[in-house]
């Protein structure tokens, strides 16, 4: 068995590409979050698809695809599906705030930060 945060530098991810042995896939990645205080989230875009889970607090996705624009709250109890290549903010709307992301497929290159 392996441990929960086994390591700093997972950032909550406990499942993707990321790891090596029974926590090394490139079929999905799963992360499980817990914000305290307000993040610093830069403009990403992945290249898969992603459903994320709020289970408490409260998180607000600015979205962009297509030149199109759309602001999307995730309240607590609510989930929302992201379709590949939708370039997103997140912004903590209620602390605390944690939930799940599950994310597919999983790999370095499908991630990218700033992008728009």
């Amino acid at each position: 068995m392996q441990g929960v945060n086994d390591s700093p530098y997972d950032r909550g991810w406990a499942v993707g590409h990321m790891h090596e042995g029974l926590r090394g896939t490139t079929d999905l990645e799963v992360k499980l979050w817990d914000y305290k205080d307000p993040i610093d989230y830069p403009k990403k875009n992945f290249g898969g698809t992603e459903l994320i889970v709020v289970y408490g607090g409260a998180i607000r996705l600015l979205l962009e695809k297509d030149d199109q624009a759309r602001t999307v709250v995730v309240p607590t109890g609510s989930w929302v599906l992201l379709e590949p290549n939708i370039t997103r903010v997140v912004e903590i709307v209620e602390i605390p705030a944690y939930g799940i992301t599950v994310r597919w497929p999983s790999g370095a290159s499908l991630n990218r930060v700033g992008a728009s």
